[in-house]
């Protein structure tokens, strides 16, 4: 196969798992934001997003999967602690995971930009 071949198929599905992402925060943010106010909607996108961006990071680089939060909360949590506790010594781990979440906002910011809310039914779909 050529290599264009394996490009295109990994670009689709990454962005396909973009879209499908800012789709399910969408409409959670538009439930937040009906129950609680556009202020708590917006810091409910920005809390779920910086812990997209720290997810990204502890997957690729420490080789976490979504289960070891649950099977080993103690370790990680004490792993999250160090690593706050001497930002200096984890340059690699802060930067990558604002740049992650840079990049996760803006895509959710080009899909739900504010100048959308101004026409939207308040209600949610039920």
């Amino acid at each position: 196969m050529p290599i264009w071949y394996d490009i295109l198929l990994i670009t689709i599905f990454a962005w396909t798992g973009i879209f499908l992402a800012v789709a399910s925060l969408r409409a959670i943010h538009r439930l937040v934001r009906h129950y609680a106010g556009r202020v708590m909607g917006w810091i409910f996108v920005g809390v779920a997003i910086a812990l997209g961006g720290l997810g990204i990071y502890l997957g690729r680089f420490d080789r976490l999967n979504s289960w070891d939060l649950l099977l080993q909360p103690k370790s990680i949590l004490a792993d999250m602690v160090s690593r706050f506790a001497d930002p200096l010594e984890n340059i690699r781990f802060f930067g990558f995971t604002l740049l992650f979440t840079a990049f996760l906002f803006v895509c959710y910011w080009m899909f739900a930009s504010p100048a959308k809310d101004e026409g939207e039914d308040p209600h949610p779909p039920s």
